[in-house]
């Protein structure tokens, strides 16, 4: 009976292990879609992203999690690189030193282990991939002559404060009420932290992206300082306890680089770039969907024409002066310079990738970025016509890096 009970037990241990392979990938799959959290994790000094001008320091990094697959911990290389050598020099490692004053752009690339992906293969039975593995953080070397203070008052907040792209400013809070001084608690909030960040100085702004957003100011009275102002001032009726103030910010577009803005027509089907945020305005107050930031442009570099086809309303943009001259031959009117792109000898940069509508009669061709977006309209039915031209970079301040299985 003993003998018969063991080899029960065997047998039941033996169908156990055949099955565990095919358990553990249920559990795997019963996971859902997987996602990396967001973003490499830069540091640097207390002051990230404003860094002082003549310090030297090193970036550190941490890198992401797979979401749902925190088991596995993801190794790689990180080499970072400077968009502008000028402001702030930089080696692979992440060294940095700060030459001068102003906006920097610090790029990194991301490159899997083979370490990780052989184990999400062991694991798993998934292909790990990554996709667009460069990107980059905004900079800010500063110093005390490079932060432009703002005093703010109650008066302040009625008009529309105008800030310019790439520049730090420390908020201030007059501490004086209808010519009476007060001791006063004051926090300022920004309504978008991808338009105006807050650092870690929580007086300290950086201007990251030209746009509209809103700056709160919270404000309150000391501990006893309302009861002591009530007694000096007992016929003073706007003394307030706590007070929220909010003041419109418009941020105006650098001199240093240009935001590309891209737009879409439902009813014709075109994607539309302008670095006009007038005209951008213009057109989605016409019904045009505003899609945001298409990439940064240099403001000097290779120019790129922009040309009207009146007969069908389509845009087209071109770095090939022959291509104008044959359009504008065909009846297309020539409107000039549209934005710069990067020349080729400038590294880094990213691809703007051209595609074209056989069957369109109106928005025929799509500029983007993204090359999932490029193989996605080939699959469509589209026909790829390769790197257009160049940009700074891609996205916004908060560009992802994105760690997938692929499935």
């Amino acid at each position: 009976m003993k003998r018969s009970k063991l080899l029960l037990l065997v047998c039941c241990l033996v169908v156990f292990s055949l099955l565990l392979p095919s358990l553990s990938k249920v559990h795997a799959e019963d996971k859902g879609e997987p996602a990396i959290d967001p973003l490499i994790t830069i540091t640097g000094p207390e002051s990230f992203p404003n860094i002082q001008k003549g310090t030297e320091g090193k970036f550190e990094y941490k890198l992401p999690k797979i979401i749902g697959y925190e088991d596995i911990e993801v190794k790689g290389t990180v080499k970072f690189f400077p968009i502008d050598s000028k402001v702030l020099k930089v080696d692979e490692a992440g060294n940095y030193k700060a030459l001068s004053t102003g906006h920097e752009l610090l790029g990194y690339s991301f490159e899997v282990s083979e370490e990780t992906v052989k184990e999400v293969k062991e694991k798993y039975g998934k292909d790990l991939a990554i996709l667009e593995p460069a990107y980059a953080f905004d900079i800010y070397v500063v110093d005390d002559k490079n932060i432009s203070e703002i005093k703010l008052t109650d008066d302040s907040f009625v008009d529309e404060l105008k800030l310019e792209q790439g520049k730090v400013y420390q908020f201030e809070m007059d501490d004086s009420v209808s010519g009476i001084k007060m001791q006063r608690n004051v926090s300022f909030e920004s309504s978008n932290n991808d338009y105006l960040y807050k650092n870690s100085d929580p007086k300290l702004f950086s201007a990251r992206r030209s746009g509209n957003v809103e700056l709160t100011c919270k404000i309150s009275l000391a501990d006893g300082e309302y009861e002591r102002l009530k007694k000096l001032y007992p016929n003073v009726k706007d003394i307030e306890k706590e007070a929220v103030k909010t003041v419109k910010v418009k941020i105006v577009p650098s001199k240093e680089r240009a935001e590309v803005l891209r737009l879409y027509n439902p009813n014709s089907g075109e994607h539309f770039y302008t670095v006009s945020f007038d005209e951008r305005d213009s057109l989605v107050a016409a019904g045009w969907k505003d899609e945001g930031l298409g990439w940064y442009a240099p403001t000097s570099g290779n120019p790129v024409y922009r040309v009207y086809n009146p007969n069908a309303g389509d845009h087209h943009f071109t770095m090939s002066e022959a291509e104008v001259n044959n359009l504008v031959k065909e009846g297309w009117k020539n409107e000039g310079l549209a934005f710069y792109s990067v020349k080729a000898d400038n590294y880094p940069s990213c691809n703007i990738y051209r595609e074209y509508n056989p069957n369109a009669l109106a928005g025929a061709h799509n500029f983007t970025t993204s090359e999932e977006e490029d193989k996605n309209l080939e699959k469509a039915g589209w026909k790829c016509e390769g790197v257009a031209f160049r940009g700074t970079y891609a996205g916004s301040v908060n560009d992802m890096m994105e760690i997938y299985l692929d499935w």
